[in-house]
């Protein structure tokens, strides 16, 4: 008892449990931590990957449209119609690329 007329626990009985909780609340921030780590790590590979996928699609669609251009640009009818016909056939390296960026058969895995 002390000089108010209370009494106190030495605290020796519950330094035990305490640290447990101390201990249990750092490996769960400890363990947050490195959930919200992956989480992000993940989100910016993903978001990475989208970068550069409309990065190739955008120099995709540039080569297509001067390409296109260029036909219209021909010469006589003939001329601009081969090329036309030429630039709308598939390409024998065409599907070379689509395996190196994840596709099948024109379709995205």
């Amino acid at each position: 008892m002390d000089t108010r007329g209370e009494t106190h626990d030495s605290g020796f009985l519950d330094a035990p449990a305490s640290r447990l909780a101390l201990h249990s609340t750092v490996w769960s921030g400890i363990a947050a931590t490195l959930v919200m780590s992956g989480m992000l790590l993940a989100f910016h590979q993903v978001v990475s990957g989208a970068v550069q996928q409309s990065e190739l699609r955008r120099q995709a669609d540039a080569t297509q449209a001067e390409a296109s251009w260029l036909c219209n640009a021909m010469q006589g009818p003939l001329a601009r119609d081969k090329c036309r016909l030429e630039l709308s056939a598939p390409r024998v390296g065409h599907a070379m690329i689509q395996a190196q960026n994840g596709v099948a058969g024109g379709q995205p895995r």
